[in-house]
């Protein structure tokens, strides 16, 4: 008995002359080409409701069709007359047993005219041949189909609407593990998981609409309870009266696929993690924050119920102190822990340890995760240990993201540790020039009424007085600078002290002129005030040192010109000083450094003296007047100062 699908053998039927009907065990008619439907007066509706007994007018007709049901044999030119229309037709016929690949069992039946047969027309004995020759055109391929659904990779699984499986081919086996007599006959759910048995339901709805499902990526069930990642391709199964009575399923294994993605998605995610950690760390530069966010995120990211963050640092005597950091439950840490740890720390770095004598002590600590953290020297400097209720609850994961993250710590740590370090010598230096400043003072005082004294005592037209007012002068500068310097260590102390009073701007800025052009003969200073009296509140003596170094500057700074401009104006409820100069220039980049301590443009200033303090001074005390102090220029085209005081 061959196995094919029964609407391809009926396909091909359509086309013959020959009356053809096929019928199901109880008789009825579940199929009829043209010519029979003709020959028997019926309706394509009423396959499958008519029974073909009643056309049969021999007896024993339908014996011939159980024996053929039952045996498989085929009947070959058996006699019988049919009735239709009334009339009695005086046919012969074959009946052939067809079990389809789906286990459905139909008799195809094939009649044909005595009166054709006594006239030597034998077309029905043709019409065997061709069906025979169609059998085995068929069974090829069936044969070629089922070749390639059991060499496919995928797998390939049919059920009924029932959700009984009825094929499994090779690769099905492979997938789930069971053999094919293991699954055929058993329910679907043989390979879903439990939590998600309502897909199945789904599914028999959408094919019951004729509905095909199209890469539905899902997880079954392996026969050794492992679940896999499939995407599954599902299509209806009609019969030959159209009639829907099962689907096809196509599964791929997508878990490498899947894994990928998902460490993909890890990895990336690892990335958005690492990145946010950076930006945190670096935006502060103190050591207890430091500790204090990276253990704040880390419990968060990994869900901890707790965390400790240790870390081994040195002060400015290069004493070695541990300072902790910690997020979550952990019961009487200040009690309990810190005192036990700080002591035994500097020996072990075994924070766990501890943790654990504390669970022992009546914490509920199931699961611990100890990471490291190790300098650049490859010394451990500290310690980040996560504690949970849970067992099990870190994974290898966590851990890959904790070593990254105790990196980041470290950098930052080290960073933290570097700017204290520069701060306490920062705080040294300035500590210095404010006392090598002060003891300077005294000597210098002295020595400048020393040369005065001599230069009163001195007789007019004595060679040697002009020895001394020089001697005097540089005196004086050496003053000046010691002056700046001093005021340098107070404003880096917060103690630049002000004087407040009211004064006119306009008299003080004459009077800065006046003393600076007695000294600097190169160069004319021009002055031009709006108002001939402009008072404002403010410290006197502060603001005209603000002007004298803008005219030193001005003046030391254009060496191949010969004009200073100095000019006081009311713009916008404030009182603004300009003073320009016609000399070298400040680049732009330049520009936004030259008010800061010791900045000298190393282009423009090697062969003129000076610290680098005049511009930082100045700016400091505009700053304490809520004032501005700005800067235009061209290289080459000289500068424009601008100081605003509001009134």
């Amino acid at each position: 008995m061959n196995k094919f699908s029964h609407r391809d053998i009926q396909d091909i039927h359509d086309l013959n002359n020959i009356p053809i009907v096929s019928i199901d065990s109880n008789g009825l008619i579940t199929y009829g080409n043209s010519s029979a439907l003709r020959l028997l007066s019926i309706e394509k509706a009423d396959l499958g409701k008519r029974n073909l007994y009643p056309f049969l007018k021999k007896t024993h007709s339908g014996e011939l069709f159980y024996q053929t049901l039952l045996t498989g044999i085929p009947v070959t030119n058996e006699l019988a007359n049919i009735l239709a229309d009334g009339d009695e037709y005086h046919i012969a016929f074959s009946s052939h047993l067809i079990e389809d690949v789906d286990g459905i069992s139909l008799i195809y039946l094939f009649f044909q005219s005595i009166t054709s047969l006594e006239k030597g027309e034998n077309l029905f004995a043709a019409q065997e041949l061709k069906f025979e020759k169609l059998l085995i055109e068929s069974k090829e391929r069936q044969a070629r189909l089922a070749a390639i659904v059991n060499t496919s990779d995928d797998a390939i699984v049919s059920k009924n609407l029932q959700g009984i499986i009825a094929s499994w081919n090779h690769a099905a086996s492979i997938m789930f593990g069971y053999t094919e007599a293991e699954a055929l006959g058993k329910h679907i759910s043989l390979i879903i998981p439990p939590e998600r048995l309502q897909e199945e339901e789904l599914i028999i709805n959408k094919i019951k609409n004729s509905e095909r499902i199209e890469h539905f990526e899902t997880m079954r069930l392996r026969k050794d309870g492992k679940q896999i990642s499939v995407s599954l391709s599902i299509s209806p199964i009609i019969d030959e009266t159209g009639k829907i009575i099962g689907a096809s399923k196509i599964a791929r294994d997508i878990s490498r696929q899947k894994e990928f993605e998902e460490k993909l998605q890890r990895y990336t995610s690892h990335v958005e993690t690492l990145n946010t950690m950076s930006k945190l760390v670096s935006e502060s530069l103190e050591i207890n924050e430091i500790l204090q966010r990276v253990i704040d995120a880390s419990v968060k990211i990994i869900g901890a119920g707790f965390g400790i963050f240790s870390y081994q640092s040195r002060d400015s005597t290069q004493e070695q102190q541990v300072q902790f950091a910690y997020a979550g439950q952990i019961e009487d840490f200040e009690k309990s822990f810190r005192r036990t740890v700080a002591d035994d720390f500097l020996n072990s770095l075994d924070l766990e340890s501890h943790l654990k004598d504390l669970a022992g002590g009546g914490m509920n600590i199931e699961s611990f995760l100890s990471i490291p953290v190790i300098s650049k020297s490859g010394d451990v400097v500290g310690q980040l240990v996560f504690g949970h209720e849970d067992e099990n609850r870190f994974n290898e994961d966590h851990e890959k993201l904790l070593v990254g993250i105790a990196t980041l710590a470290n950098t930052a740590l080290e960073n933290a540790t570097l700017y204290e370090e520069i701060r306490s010598l920062n705080a040294k230096k300035d500590e210095f020039i404010g006392l090598a400043s002060h003891e300077l003072k005294t000597p210098i005082t002295s020595l400048k009424g020393f040369l005065q004294f001599i230069s009163m005592r001195m007789v007019e037209g004595d060679s040697n007085k002009v020895i001394i007012n020089k001697a005097l002068q540089q005196t004086n500068r050496l003053s000046s600078l010691v002056g700046d310097m001093l005021d340098v260590a107070r404003i880096e102390t917060g103690h630049l002290p002000l004087s407040r009073s009211s004064f006119d701007v306009v008299e003080m800025v004459k009077e800065a002129i006046e003393q600076i052009q007695y000294a600097a003969s190169s160069h004319l200073i021009t002055f031009h005030s709006e108002k001939p009296m402009y008072r404002i509140s403010g410290d006197r003596q502060r603001l005209e040192q603000v002007v004298i170094n803008l005219l030193n500057n001005a003046i030391k700074y254009s060496p191949e010109a010969n004009l200073v401009k100095v000019c006081v104006l009311e713009q916008e409820s404030c009182c603004v000083l300009q003073v320009q100069d016609f000399g070298m220039g400040i680049s732009p980049e330049q520009q936004g450094h030259i008010f800061s301590r010791f900045y000298r443009a190393a282009d423009i200033t090697s062969n003129i003296s000076g610290f680098g303090i005049g511009l930082y001074i100045s700016k400091d005390i505009v700053d304490q007047h809520q004032g501005e102090l700005s800067v235009q220029s061209e290289i080459g085209k000289g500068a424009l100062f601008r100081v605003r005081i509001p009134h």
